[in-house]
């Protein structure tokens, strides 16, 4: 809970305040609503302020997205999920619900904050619900957008006319067109770009079991529908390139290592189990993988095509299983 003008009340966006000097509460928040929209200015002492992810303001089938603008002598940084984002002053932030992070305040801070209704916004709403802490494009009407919210909210918490619903139907307008910019931006995003960073991940963390096309999207920023979108009309899917590459190492060390058991090469190679990977080799590439490697015999072109040993990453123990070979 924070400070109010009259007394105690939920801020909008965080669960909680902390002020760097210790104080109590670290911020005084004002408080409005226009028809469905919630308003709310606060400022808020140097410090941090958290957010569980829990959306407690709202219904489960109401959850809200948030638009945020910061006025701070310096940039904000907000931690979520191990990852840092830097937000300049006056920047249009996008926050939608059930994503925890934490903002870190160099300087005291006035915080703006619009809350609307997900279910308000249609598909776009919902095209956010896998989403974090976005700050959008420093483009001109965003920068407009953000100082909209802000003076709009100021008249609001200080009474100054009356919100009618025409003026709800305005503010929803203006932040539906704000969400369709931002959803254009990201098709526009080149397919080639997300298909690199996509085989990057997959290269990197292939030899987890627990790999799935929905971590990669957590990892890219991205809903696993947004990620989905760019393999529309490709021969290959985001699972299927998981599996390709498995299978590939899977291959290589067959050639590479003869003594190393299925169990290993299916731990090494990310597959959950021996028979897994013998399911799908054989699926793949019609033999089994022993009957492959009798025939191959680490033949020239076998070690040509293994990846290098070097590059096994198991992420399941294998017993020092090269260093008894």
């Amino acid at each position: 809970m924070t400070r109010g003008q009259a007394g105690p009340q939920p801020h909008l966006l965080f669960d909680r305040v902390a002020a760097a000097d210790g104080a109590a509460g670290g911020a005084t928040v004002r408080s409005g609503r226009i028809g469905a929209v919630r308003v709310q200015a606060s400022q808020l002492a140097a410090g941090t302020a958290d957010t569980d992810g829990s959306d407690r303001l709202t219904a489960p089938t109401e959850s809200a997205v948030r638009f945020v603008s910061f006025d701070a002598p310096t940039r904000l940084h907000c931690l979520q999920s191990g990852r840092q984002y830097d937000c300049a002053p006056g920047q249009l932030v996008l926050i939608p619900p059930h994503r925890a992070c934490r903002w870190e305040f160099g300087e005291p801070t006035r915080c703006t904050v619009l809350s609307v209704p997900s279910a308000r916004f249609g598909g776009l709403g919902d095209s956010l619900r896998s989403a974090g802490a976005e700050p959008l494009a420093d483009s001109m009407l965003n920068r407009a957008a953000a100082e909209f919210i802000e003076q709009l909210t100021h008249d609001v918490v200080s009474g100054r006319g009356t919100a009618d619903q025409a003026t709800d139907h305005v503010v929803l307008e203006m932040l539906r067109s704000t969400l369709e910019r931002r959803s254009y931006a990201l098709a526009r995003t080149s397919d080639q770009q997300v298909h690199t960073r996509v085989l990057a991940l997959i290269d990197q963390h292939f030899a987890d079991p627990d790999l799935s096309a929905a971590q990669i999207a957590g990892w890219l920023a991205m809903s696993r529908r947004q990620l989905y979108r760019h393999y529309e009309g490709q021969d290959q899917t985001v699972a299927g390139l998981i599996a390709e590459r498995r299978l590939e190492h899977a291959r290589g060390l067959l050639a590479q290592v003869p003594r190393l058991s299925l169990d290993m090469i299916a731990a090494a190679s990310g597959f959950a189990s021996a028979g897994t990977l013998r399911r799908r080799f054989s699926a793949r590439y019609g033999t089994t993988p022993r009957d492959y490697q009798n025939d191959t015999q680490v033949s020239e072109h076998s070690a040509e095509q293994a990846p290098p040993l070097a590059r096994l990453r198991p992420v399941r123990p294998v017993t020092d299983a090269f260093e008894t070979i």
